[in-house]
């Protein structure tokens, strides 16, 4: 397990926790696998871009970061407070997660629950990237990304196709090189471009097909209508998905708060 901390906690806080670079440092994916620098955070994000970044982004990204934006502002609304505060009073214990769709993120109306999308904006503000990990393709998952707010890539048809956050364009590896369609290896992938291993993810999942992902993520976590072979292996099973339980686990047991003062 690994420790990503806020942009406002000082190196070396906690005794014998590793650091990996905050979630604003980490490498950006665009078409071809290729990364560019990360940039880093302002002080006090807003959902306006810099006219450099402005320049330096096709319009689908831009209009993907404003988005992103806009979603910490309405996390910290919540919160009581600035986005800045979340990231200088926390930090969180696992610096990816992963999320399957039906049957987890969407609940029986097909919908992601309000407090699943706040809980998943303070998890991103806290230093953590989220991602989906799904069966479906590209098309069926287009309306959800608003409400997820996903920062990683996008592993789609079980692993069989990965695109970058905002669905525009595709990123290697394909099928042919990955052998069989696997969400545990399309993941591993991804995250090994951030320097990272599946022992840094925590994953939702629910089905049969996310059985490979919750046994070999870090921490595991299956929903309470969980397939058997899915129950079994995962580290945790929580309420189902017409509960808010995505969103307890993520403030109770992925982000970390600040330490008291003494």
């Amino acid at each position: 397990m690994i420790l990503v901390r806020g942009t406002g906690a000082s190196p070396g806080a906690r005794a014998g926790v590793a650091d990996v670079p905050h979630a604003a440092t980490l490498p950006e994916f665009r078409a071809g696998g290729r990364r560019e620098r990360g940039l880093s955070r302002p002080a006090r994000p807003t959902a306006r871009l810099e006219p450099s970044l402005r320049a330096a982004y096709p319009r689908p990204v831009r209009r993907f970061l404003v988005h992103v934006a806009g979603l910490a502002l309405a996390s910290a609304a919540i919160a009581g407070g600035p986005p800045s505060s979340h990231a200088a009073a926390c930090s969180v214990r696992y610096a990816v997660l992963y999320l399957d769709l039906d049957g987890t993120a969407l609940d029986r109306h097909h919908e992601v629950r309000p407090a699943t999308t706040a809980a998943l904006a303070h998890y991103r503000a806290c230093g953590g990237r989220v991602g989906i990990a799904t069966g479906r393709n590209l098309w069926l998952v287009r309306r959800h990304l608003a409400a997820i707010g996903p920062d990683l890539p996008l592993v789609l048809r079980n692993g069989a196709a990965i695109r970058t956050p905002d669905g525009s364009a595709a990123l290697e590896p394909g099928t042919p090189a990955m052998g069989s369609p696997d969400k545990a290896r399309a993941i591993a992938r991804v995250v090994r471009d951030l320097g990272l291993t599946l022992a840094d993810v925590a994953a939702f999942g629910n089905g049969d097909n996310d059985v490979a992902m919750l046994r070999e993520v870090g921490f595991g976590v299956a929903m309470g209508n969980c397939e058997p072979a899915a129950c079994a292996v995962a580290a945790l099973v929580v309420g189902d998905r017409d509960s808010d339980a995505i969103a307890e686990v993520v403030e109770r047991r992925l982000i970390v708060p600040a330490a008291s003062p003494e």
